[in-house]
């Protein structure tokens, strides 16, 4: 299904797209579905759209993290620019391979330098 059809599709497509999911659900979605999510339905400016969905992404995403919890000194989804979004995470120890993608989203990891942090942007 194109993100045209998506866009003029029915309410009841729209209203599939719009709850909450589960991991599971998230990843039985076509490119383009979760295409519409992300630029269409998830926004910054109301958060608890998706949150649930974004949060079990997370969860799976620090699970399959080969990464001690006291070398992770965040891990989140936030927004960037207008409503771009991406898993954060800020590393202790640089050496720690991040994929810059998981579950199709982009992820973005950041290294602790001092009292900075320097990014290393998947988008």
């Amino acid at each position: 299904m194109s993100l045209t059809m998506l866009e003029g599709s029915t309410q009841l497509d729209r209203a599939k797209l719009a709850k909450d999911l589960t991991f599971e659900e998230w990843m039985r979605l076509t490119d383009d579905e979760k295409r519409y999510v992300y630029k269409s339905v998830w926004n910054p400016r109301r958060p608890e759209i998706g949150a649930a969905t974004r949060e079990e992404i997370l969860k799976k995403f620090r699970e399959s993290l080969p990464v001690p919890d006291e070398d992770i000194i965040m891990l989140r989804y936030d927004y960037f620019g207008a409503c771009v979004g991406a898993i954060h995470i800020v590393l202790k120890n640089p050496t720690h391979k991040i994929p810059s993608h998981f579950a199709w989203l982009p992820v973005n990891k950041g290294v602790l330098k001092g009292d900075r942090i320097k990014w290393r942007w998947s988008l």
